[in-house]
């Protein structure tokens, strides 16, 4: 039976996009011979409205106690106390999280320090450092739930997620877990129709997942899969919900032969703005074209036209980089 349980922290609908940032230092603080304080650089690119961060932590027999633990957060500090939201136990190995809100401090954009200091006899991991945010954008609309564990599971143990679904579309799930193998792999269910296999996660790692929804599909489930012993256990530390509601930006690329030069035609046929996307045009592995789009609105078109001179007679790869809902997103055509 999975020991621990994963708590929902966040749970809400909202009018933007999902920022999610995963680091994994995997460093050592406090006991003999080890720093006392470690620091990661956290870069937000956009305003957010709602942010939490959240530290996985791992040690032997890990409990509540009364020695000197610091996070801070930009300049301000969150905590002065060792007194995670949860912490469970498998053998003489602990797994906690902190989870803090930081809303107030993520309003503007630009690097931020996360520095953990620890003054105790035994020493701590930190496993993972995670900022989830809400970054508002206009014409666009998702839901979110972010689970906070951890749970832990032998291999054919599962743990059952309800889900905050209420129709069709897709769905992006990610996961962080600390696995005790390569060869381990976690198994995503939802319904009866999907199924998907994650596998070569090393040590504390996330991956990503896609899935269909559908009206009544209330639940996925995790399942892990060890083939190599059934002793050995894994960690579920976090996991993200994240369904877009609205398209969002969208954008087409199309590239039309006009005589000697190319037509490309880009529009936005999303519900949001799109800003700072990139078109390139490659021949031969060599930059031929490109052109920057400051800002295109929702229907708008912006036409570019390409010299012959360009390509040499040579095939063009034009690619249309930008900031979709779900990440990086890419449009290609080529031209021959």
């Amino acid at each position: 039976m999975p020991t621990g349980e994963l708590a929902p922290y966040l749970s809400r609908k909202f009018g933007g996009v999902l920022h999610h940032t995963f680091l994994i230092p995997s460093a050592i603080v406090g006991g003999y011979g080890n720093p006392n304080t470690i620091s990661e650089e956290v870069s937000i690119d956009d305003v957010l409205d709602h942010a939490l961060l959240a530290l996985v932590l791992s040690g032997n027999e890990l409990r509540y106690r009364g020695f000197m633990w610091k996070v801070s957060f930009g300049r301000v500090t969150l905590t002065r106390e060792f007194k995670p939201q949860s912490i469970v136990n498998a053998g003489s190995t602990s797994q906690a999280i902190m989870v803090f809100d930081v809303s107030a401090l993520t309003r503007s954009t630009g690097r931020y320090e996360v520095k953990v200091s620890c003054e105790s006899a035994t020493p701590v991991r930190v496993e993972s450092i995670s900022v989830i945010g809400l970054s508002p954008l206009e014409g666009s609309e998702a839901e979110i739930t972010y689970w906070g564990g951890p749970v832990v599971l032998q291999s054919g143990e599962e743990v059952v997620l309800e889900l905050p679904n209420d129709g069709s579309g897709e769905a992006e799930l990610t996961l962080s877990a600390t696995m005790p193998s390569r060869n381990s792999k976690l198994v995503v269910k939802a319904g009866k129709e999907f199924s998907e296999v994650l596998e070569g996660f090393v040590a504390t790692d996330f991956r990503r997942v896609r899935i269909p929804l559908r009206k009544g599909l209330k639940n996925v489930t995790l399942k892990l899969v060890d083939e190599e012993g059934l002793s050995r256990k894994a960690f579920i530390n976090e996991v993200i919900f994240y369904k877009p509601v609205k398209p969002g930006p969208l954008l087409r690329l199309e590239a039309v032969k006009e005589g000697g030069t190319v037509k490309l035609a880009v529009k936005n046929v999303g519900t949001s703005p799109v800003r700072n996307a990139l078109l390139v045009g490659i021949s031969t592995g060599q930059l031929v074209f490109r052109e920057s789009i400051r800002e295109l609105r929702p229907g708008e078109l912006r036409v570019f036209r390409v010299l012959p001179e360009a390509n040499a007679g040579n095939p063009v790869i034009y690619r249309l980089i930008y900031s979709s809902v779900w990440g990086q997103a890419i449009e290609a055509v080529q031209v021959k």
